[in-house]
């Protein structure tokens, strides 16, 4: 639990503006995906076709300082995986066209709609959506972070939260379980973990079966502007409107 406060020690939690935290990817692919494998693949290996050149935009929207098209496109090149994945090298895929508009994006206070930078292909129906929203305003998750499961909801004074998680299922005969929330926080994070506090078990194994679960947790001060994390991966967890 520490260790995943420490991670989240630089987090600018008295900021005039709280930075976003992004739950998502900052790339949205294109509602309805692709016609081909072959586009799919080239989108997932960050490979395009730039066009010639690139419309201007605003510098700054919501209060929020924005990049420009021309690091849009970086952006989604550099979120692509070499190859894709894919034995060969796939076709580029053909920008047809850049325009700021708005797309919604997950964070860890809810899902937002956000100022992005969307891109229509060749072959392609609908647009690709990248944040527009620049650093500082946007706050990287630490590198060693990774996707959490786990999910919560705030009272409003910030006191106490209910974790919602995937458990064993709940009760009292075999194969059920027990869990309460443990946590630990810093200036800028609160750590939580689940831990199971009793096992129900039958005469045979268990199926490996998940079933929706919460739990409520006292803070030991109210959340504000801190971080909620999963000590196991490090991650944000989102926290419902």
């Amino acid at each position: 639990m520490r260790a995943a406060l420490e991670a989240w020690a630089s987090f600018p939690v008295k900021a005039a503006v709280r930075p976003l935290v992004l739950i998502s990817d900052p790339v949205s692919a294109p509602a309805f995906g692709f016609a081909t494998v072959d586009a799919k693949e080239a989108f997932l290996a960050g490979v395009f076709v730039a066009p010639s050149s690139f419309p201007p935009g605003p510098r700054q929207a919501e209060s929020f300082p924005l990049i420009t098209a021309e690091q849009a496109l970086a952006l989604m090149r550099a979120e692509g995986t070499p190859a894709g994945g894919a034995p060969r090298a796939p076709t580029p895929l053909v920008i047809t066209g850049v325009r700021f508009g708005a797309s919604s994006f997950e964070t860890d206070r809810g899902i937002r709609t956000l100022p992005a930078w969307l891109f229509s292909f060749e072959g392609v129906p609908n647009p690709a959506a990248v944040i527009a929203v620049g650093a500082p305003p946007r706050f990287p998750s630490p590198p060693e972070a990774y996707f959490s499961t786990m999910g919560a909801r705030v009272a409003a004074d910030g006191r106490s939260a209910t974790i919602t998680f995937v458990g064993a299922r709940a009760g009292k005969g075999p194969c059920t379980a027990d869990y309460s929330v443990d946590q630990l926080a810093s200036n800028t994070a609160v750590a939580i973990t689940i831990r199971q506090t009793r096992q129900g078990r039958g005469p045979g194994p268990c199926l490996a079966i998940g079933y929706p679960r919460h739990e409520r947790v006292e803070l030991a001060s109210p959340l504000g502007n801190r971080v909620l994390v999963d000590a196991k991966t490090k991650g944000p967890i989102a926290i419902a409107p």
